[in-house]
């Protein structure tokens, strides 16, 4: 989900099967360093979190929104 090229392949990848995306549910989320505490913790790690959890979220809904209003239809759902 991190990046943006793979989320696009995906799309297409559901679109031939399927022929239209109706719905997204963003739920993806990594906590990379579990059990770490916070003055412990590595920037590098939290920008692995952040690639997922926040931009992968981003790309997902960029690359079915197009799909979406070319249809007049679609439903996006994020959870955290």
């Amino acid at each position: 989900m991190a990046k943006s090229s793979e989320v696009d392949e995906m799309v297409k990848y559901a679109l031939k099967e399927f022929g239209k995306i109706d719905i997204l549910v963003n739920s993806a989320g990594l906590i990379a360093e579990l059990g770490v505490s916070f003055l412990e913790s590595k920037q590098e790690i939290w920008e692995k979190d952040m690639a997922v959890n926040l931009f992968g979220t981003m790309n997902c809904a960029k690359a079915v929104i197009p799909v979406m209003v070319e249809r007049n239809y679609g439903k996006i759902i994020n959870s955290s």
